[in-house]
Formats: structure tokens, C-alpha cells, sequence
């Protein structure tokens, strides 16, 4: 019986740690975003009026990323959308596969517009790509 008292004592000690209770926090691994890499969206040039979804871009525009898995072009595609749902091109095929494959994993991924520009009809668009927790 003591030992039950015990251990009932203690387990009640652990519900109040993990529910921040007692004065001590359990540390969150990746509790912000992780810099990834720094990237540019790729197939711009076949969006219809990319011009006029650019124009209302802004550098730390959040971005939202998803995966194209039945893609016939590439398995490992990762599609790029505005804050609005329109698809603005894509990540470039020699960064997408361990993207697509932590994507797969159920890690959220998304990118950060870092930069734009346009030249005869064509819209570059720089991203920073981020894993958060």
C-alpha cells in the first residue's frame, strides 16, 4: 500500500510538470521556425497573370506550400501559393525532394517572399523556405 501512495504521489508530480505546473517547463524542441534554405519559385512564366499576382506581393509575405505528389512531371513537386490560394509556380526539382519527403513526413513547411522582379514578361520570385514545429 505504501508503495502505491508512492507512485500515485509521483505520477501526480509528472501531470503537474507536463502541465506546467510546479515551477518547471518541459523545453519545446523548435518552438520557432527553422531556416531551411533560400530558394526561387520556378515555373512563373506558365501562371496565367503572374504579372498581377506579383504586383500585390510583399517581401515577408507568408507563402504556403503543398505537395503534388500525382505531379506527371515530377513525383517530388511542391506547388507554391500566395495568401489567397493562387498558385504562383514552383519549387525548383534540385530542392524539392527532402522538402517533399519532410512534407510527406507531416512537417509543416512553408516560404517567406524575400525578393521580386520582372524583366520582359517574366516574374522572379525569391523565397526563404521554413520548418515549423
Amino acid at each position: 500500500m505504501t508503495t502505491e501512495l508512492v507512485n500515485a504521489g509521483m505520477a501526480g508530480g509528472m501531470l503537474a510538470l507536463l502541465h506546467g505546473e510546479g515551477g518547471l517547463s518541459i523545453p519545446v524542441p523548435f518552438a520557432r521556425s527553422i531556416r531551411l534554405l533560400d530558394s526561387f519559385v520556378t515555373g512563373t512564366f506558365f501562371v496565367k497573370g503572374i504579372e498581377s499576382l506579383a504586383q500585390k506581393l510583399r517581401e515577408g509575405d507568408r507563402l504556403t506550400l503543398l505537395r503534388e505528389p500525382d505531379n506527371r512531371y515530377d513525383r517530388y513537386a511542391i506547388v507554391v501559393k500566395d495568401g489567397a490560394g493562387n498558385k504562383l509556380g514552383y519549387i525548383p526539382r534540385k530542392n524539392n525532394i527532402v522538402l517533399a519527403n519532410l512534407m510527406d513526413a507531416g512537417k509543416s513547411i512553408y516560404a517567406t517572399l524575400t525578393g521580386k522582379s520582372s524583366a520582359y514578361s517574366s516574374v522572379n520570385l525569391s523565397i526563404g523556405i521554413f520548418m515549423e514545429e
